[in-house]
């Protein structure tokens, strides 16, 4: 993919201007909004979503305050932002930061078993727009989940990895080394410095799962367009994992537009939105 625009946002409207020209001929897109962390309850031990609507306890206050307002903000203006637009297939999806506030001995298999459906502010927002579906993941007995996961996504990665090391079918400039049962892969990033993209020995970073991301949600769609609303605290793995998802699995995306937003202390959508940053990628 190929960068084509790097915007600095001011206001909703402006981000509606670029995102309706940037999916321009598309059929199907694909908005990721709502993002939220899980965190280790100090009390009971159990992963909470950091939403805030859902946290009710004092003692979640200052999670609430810090994190909980991004995903409900971005929930609403991916809504908004897809409602905007007139085309046949559109979608909205939620990839949930599962690992970074979590406890070593949390359970996360009953967070998900506990929340199979959305929390009520998301499902009654989603309610407001007859022509936008939730895309959700489906579980290896055939069931659907709420929300992606980024450690599920991340294993995912790795996997694809190791099946095209295994056939051969990497990129040419990729480099396999091997050392005993230790197989690494490197590709040249954008600076032309190689970069390790796999170790069989060390779980994918978030490059690798925004990669990962991308090539399942074009599988599960056929969307020609992505829109990524994500905390641009996260940006140099999403811009890496953008391109990084072209060059190892050719996703067939033609436009993909990284919003990187405020996510720490949002209030309004003003401060969510100020001093953010866009880049558009097409090919």
């Amino acid at each position: 993919m190929t960068t084509v625009l790097t915007s600095h946002l001011e206001s909703a409207s402006q981000l509606f201007r670029i995102v309706e020209n940037a999916t321009r001929g598309a059929e199907t897109i694909v908005v990721h909004a709502g993002h939220f962390l899980l965190f280790s309850d100090d009390e009971t031990g159990r992963l909470l979503p950091c939403i805030a609507s859902e946290l009710k306890e004092p003692r979640h206050s200052g999670y609430r305050s810090r994190y909980g307002m991004f995903p409900e903000l971005t929930w609403r203006l991916g809504l908004r932002m897809l409602s905007k637009l007139p085309l046949r297939d559109k979608r909205i999806m939620i990839v949930v930061n599962d690992w970074q506030y979590v406890s070593p001995n949390a359970d996360r298999a009953e967070f998900y078993s506990e929340h199979q459906e959305l929390p009520r502010g998301y499902a009654e927002e989603l309610a407001k727009f007859s022509d936008i579906s939730l895309l959700a993941p489906r579980l290896r007995d055939g069931r659907e989940q709420a929300f992606f996961s980024e450690v599920t996504l991340r294993n995912h990665f790795r996997k694809k990895v190791r099946r095209l090391i295994k056939a051969g079918t990497l990129p040419e400039d990729a480099t396999v080394l091997r050392s005993g049962d230790l197989i690494t892969c490197q590709l040249p990033d954008p600076a032309g410095q190689m970069r390790e993209v796999y170790c069989s020995e060390r779980a994918a970073d978030c490059s690798g799962e925004i990669a990962a991301m991308l090539d399942e949600t074009a599988a599960a769609t056929g969307c020609q367009a992505y829109i990524n609303l994500y905390p641009r605290v996260c940006r140099e793995f999403v811009e890496y994992g953008t391109g990084l998802s072209e060059r190892l699995f050719s996703t067939g995306i033609r436009t993909c537009l990284n919003v990187g937003l405020n996510s720490v202390d949002v209030r309004d959508e003003a401060s969510l939105l100020a001093g953010s940053e866009c880049v558009l990628h097409s090919r």
